[in-house]
């Protein structure tokens, strides 16, 4: 496995445990009301900066459906926006 893809595999882990670890159950439906209103900003925001070309992923999952990283996109910085 490169060093890319393992960087790629924290990047799911790292939230997932961090969001199940540290959100209190009383406010786990805030989070997840923020999760996915961040997700929705980020889906969007994702694909037209890659479109217009200001960024490129070369190591990302589903490489050959969007260009886009999911990892990133979709998770990583969603969660970072929970806390």
């Amino acid at each position: 496995m490169s060093l890319e893809k393992f960087i790629l595999y924290i990047m799911w882990f790292i939230p997932i445990a961090s969001y199940v670890l540290f959100i209190p159950r009383y406010k786990q439906r805030n989070a997840q009301i923020s999760f996915l209103f961040m997700q929705s900003f980020t889906w969007f925001f994702g694909l037209v900066t890659v479109d217009l070309g200001f960024i490129e992923y070369p190591i990302r999952f589903f490489s050959e459906v969007n260009r886009t990283n999911f990892s990133f996109e979709y998770l990583a910085y969603p969660v970072i926006c929970v806390f």
